[in-house]
């Protein structure tokens, strides 16, 4: 009876040893592959900003603080308009998408962490 429960253990100990590595390596995955390509398609927005020439307009900065109060609405409205709206609109998309996995990886962080020190002490041990 001792054998049979002990290799019932180990089947659902192996159970969720393989279950936790295949989570881990999904969410981290995840957060990189997303975080990725966010940051790719950003560089391709700031390319496209400076093919353009739309990022020559930051140079009135470097101005007088009264032009650059005179003339932000129009600066604003020009980038507004020169970005592009889909690649944009993604970037925001994935930038919401990797914080909520992120958050969620933090909250859920004892939780793994528990079971992995509990699959730890029982692979340990025996």
């Amino acid at each position: 009876m001792k054998t049979l429960q002990k290799q019932i253990l180990k089947k659902i100990y192996s159970f969720e040893t393989k279950r936790t590595i295949l989570e881990l390596i999904v969410r981290i995955s995840s957060i990189f592959l997303i975080v990725g390509a966010g940051t790719m398609v950003f560089i391709h927005i700031l390319q496209k900003l400076a093919e353009q020439q739309t990022l020559d307009l930051l140079q009135l900065f470097q101005e007088d603080i009264e032009t650059i109060r005179m003339y932000i609405g129009e600066i604003m409205y020009t980038l507004f308009e020169e970005l592009p709206k889909f690649e944009t609109v993604s970037v925001l998309i994935l930038l919401i998408i990797s914080v909520t996995l992120i958050l969620i990886s933090i909250k859920n962080f004892g939780k793994i962490k528990n079971k992995i020190l509990a699959l730890k002490k029982y692979w340990l041990k025996h």
